[in-house]
């Protein structure tokens, strides 16, 4: 089966294909994943006040306390 043009390439083709990273290539993609993890860590912060504002919102209704602050609390 030599010489068939249709058989997919092995991966030490794909290898041979692409060019090696230079540094400011791999300087472009860790600051493109840090970013990415900020982005990330953000998300899991925002769901984790989310979270907590909700169990204190359940709680206070399980004791029956005001979720909202009377008018002369304020």
């Amino acid at each position: 089966m030599t010489g068939n043009s249709d058989a997919a390439p092995s991966q030490a083709d794909d290898a041979t294909d692409t060019p090696p990273r230079t540094a400011p290539d791999r300087a472009a993609h860790a600051r493109a994943m840090e970013v990415e993890k900020q982005v990330h860590r953000k998300e899991v912060c925002e769901l984790h006040v989310q979270q907590a504002t909700h169990a204190r919102r359940c709680k206070a209704a399980k004791l029956g306390n005001p979720t909202q602050p009377k008018d002369s609390d304020k």
